[in-house]
């Protein structure tokens, strides 16, 4: 019985000096993340971590640490490890806001569409999730209307080449025919004395005339095909720019989120937050 009791309060013992030591690793990790140094605060988190693999405010700071030095694959794998269990209804509507944040950040929009929408079921009056939901949407619709474009444009543009194509080649086609006309030309001219001899110096000759101006077209259909894939290629360059999200936008607008979460955190501690309605919808929204 005392064996009993001396080893229970020894596994107590490791248990709390455990529980220290993860919460001094957050705090630790808290105060480099406030100054902005988040690779040290990464460290500390990740040691939280490495001793209580489900804490959860552990890895959600870890995951914010990872998402704050553009690490967002990691940052997103990490927000799915605790997005279900979160201790409140609060810190999960933070996980998926966050979550969608970093899809978004990665330029997947439908993921980010999801996680925000999973977000606002959880608390529907969130103004800023609500925000980044409708930005993300906005994102969808450009994007749709981009590819419906690029397929257009590709589309004009093949047009455009099989014509060119079809034109050059009605173009050889005449070239080649005047070349064998003024070869029987100038044979009909030769003096019939010196007819065979001329004949076979002519016939080299023209030949050659021939090949040289085949050559020459050869040459100027291959420039002219060279021009218009560089053009092509050109096109498409300018189409996929013109497709792609700004990272720079994105990042202002999310800047702005983060701001307002450090700010709905501060309200939790005071006590002002207000408590999101417990009734679910009868109808289920599409946000």
């Amino acid at each position: 019985m005392k064996y009993s009791l001396i080893v229970v309060i020894f596994c107590l013992a490791f248990k709390l000096s455990a529980q220290d030591n993860i919460r001094k690793n957050v705090f630790y990790g808290n105060q480099y993340y406030k100054k902005g140094e988040f690779k040290q605060a990464l460290d500390y988190y990740q040691k939280a971590v490495d001793q209580s693999e489900f804490n959860f405010k552990a890895n959600y700071n870890l995951a914010n640490a990872y998402y704050r030095l553009e690490d967002f694959e990691t940052a997103i794998e990490r927000y799915n490890k605790i997005k279900e269990y979160g201790p409140s209804p609060a810190d999960k509507v933070q996980v998926f806001h966050n979550l969608g944040n970093a899809y978004l950040m990665s330029n997947k929009i439908d993921e980010a569409i999801e996680a925000y929408k999973s977000a606002l079921r959880l608390m529907p009056n969130n103004e800023q999730t609500r925000y980044n939901l409708a930005y993300a949407l906005e994102l969808k619709k450009q994007q749709q209307q981009q590819q419906q474009q690029n397929k257009e444009n590709n589309k004009d543009q093949q047009d455009k080449n099989q014509e060119n194509q079809q034109d050059q080649n009605q173009q050889n086609k005449g070239q080649n025919d005047d070349q064998n006309q003024q070869g029987e030309n100038g044979q009909d001219k030769n003096d019939q004395q010196n007819k065979q001899d001329q004949q076979n110096g002519n016939n080299g000759d023209n030949k050659k005339d021939g090949e040289d101006g085949q050559n020459q077209q050869d040459d100027k259909s291959g420039d002219q095909q060279n021009d218009e894939q560089q053009n092509q290629s050109e096109q498409k360059n300018r189409q996929q720019e013109q497709g792609k999200i700004s990272k720079e936008q994105a990042k202002r607008i999310l800047d702005a989120a983060l701001k307002k979460e450090k700010e709905t955190q501060q309200k939790v501690n005071e006590g002002k937050l207000i408590k999101a309605e417990k009734t679910k919808p009868k109808n289920k929204k599409d946000w």
